[in-house]
């Protein structure tokens, strides 16, 4: 089984209060700022995302051009990746696969999901944890 790992991808010219930002990334000041990649409707939070398929290991590698960027081990053949896309984040969210949905870019590299069951907040406060901000 590949092992999951969380880690920060950086661009140097972004960093703002010890957290690494990606162009049009995340950026948290501890003034509250949003990360651009998060959304909230009625029916839960969406996470805009950009699947790497076909990586050596499953992880989050950061934010990039608005998109928290996933690196998955499965390939994108026959919806493998979307289902581990699924999978991966119902893992870093702790909260069940079926909580999480694609409901945009089924067969594309970026992709809408829909995360139901936790706030915008526990998101946000997920991410920061994860991206060591």
């Amino acid at each position: 089984m590949p092992q999951n790992r969380i880690r920060v991808v950086s661009n140097e010219d972004d960093v703002r209060a010890g957290c690494v930002a990606m162009k049009r990334g995340t950026v948290d000041s501890g003034g509250g700022e949003r990360f651009t990649c998060l959304s909230c409707n009625a029916q839960g939070v969406l996470l805009h995302v950009q699947v790497q398929p076909r990586a050596s290991k499953n992880e989050v590698a950061g934010v990039l051009a608005g998109s928290l960027k996933l690196r998955l081990t499965a390939p994108p053949v026959e919806g493998e990746a979307n289902k581990e896309c699924i999978k991966f984040l119902a893992k870093v969210f702790n909260i069940p696969k079926s909580s999480v949905e694609i409901i945009q870019g089924q067969k594309s590299r970026r992709k809408t999901v829909l995360i139901k069951g936790i706030s915008l907040e526990q998101v946000e406060n997920t991410l920061r944890q994860s991206l060591r901000c």
